[in-house]
């Protein structure tokens, strides 16, 4: 049992001095308040460091997001460079199946005139030669009719002149008159036969040659 006096220092039941607990209070309180702070320090870098956590986590979507509109707007740009080459590459093809078409309108055309002018030039050779057959027959009917009209015409003389000395000799006048007068129907009829073909041989003669179709001119599509 600790005994204390007035005038010293306390001191326990065998006589040693009484050891005040307040240092250890203090040293404790001390202890609890240095641990309270390094919680406090603790909590406080756990806050800052979820921050930066956070902070770091949305400047890594930020720049995904970033990145990825980049991807899209190059994607949106290669496929409308794409669409150009495409559309160019069609817009050629088109030109040159048009291209070809006129090409083949041309040739068309141009086989058609062609054809054209070629049954034109044989129309016309074909026109030509037979004229001329024509004009050499007709000159070749004209001459015969002209030799048997000669004929005729030195018969009938003959024929003329034998009926004048019949009647001059006052001969059998109307068996001879009779006779004479059928002679000369005969003669006339002939004489008129003969100018009627030869007429018809003249017009035919003098008829202008069918001229030949001009070649019509097709303008090749452009």
């Amino acid at each position: 049992m600790t005994s204390r006096t007035s005038t010293g220092l306390g001191v326990d039941a065998t006589g040693g001095p009484v050891i005040d607990p307040s240092k250890n209070v203090l040293d404790l309180v001390r202890a609890e308040a240095h641990r309270q702070n390094d919680l406090r320090a603790a909590a406080e870098q756990l806050a800052n460091e979820r921050q930066g956590f956070i902070r770091r986590e949305m400047e890594i979507r930020q720049a995904n997001n970033q990145r990825e509109m980049e991807i899209r707007e190059d994607f949106r740009k290669r496929i409308a460079e794409l669409r150009a080459e495409h559309q160019e590459k069609d817009l050629t093809s088109e030109a040159r199946r048009t291209d070809a078409l006129r090409e083949l309108d041309r040739v068309e055309v141009r086989t058609a005139n062609d054809r054209h002018q070629a049954a034109v030039d044989t129309l016309a050779k074909t026109t030509a030669a037979m004229a001329e057959t024509l004009r050499t027959s007709d000159e070749n009917t004209a001459k015969n009719l002209a030799a048997q009209a000669e004929v005729i015409r030195h018969e009938l003389d003959s024929r003329i002149t034998a009926v004048e000395r019949v009647q001059a000799a006052g001969a059998g006048r109307g068996e001879g008159s009779k006779s004479n007068l059928a002679l000369i129907s005969s003669i006339l009829a002939i004489i008129l036969m003969l100018i009627t073909l030869g007429t018809f041989v003249f017009v035919t003669m003098r008829a202008p040659a069918p001229a030949a179709v001009p070649s019509s001119t097709t303008t090749a599509p452009r």
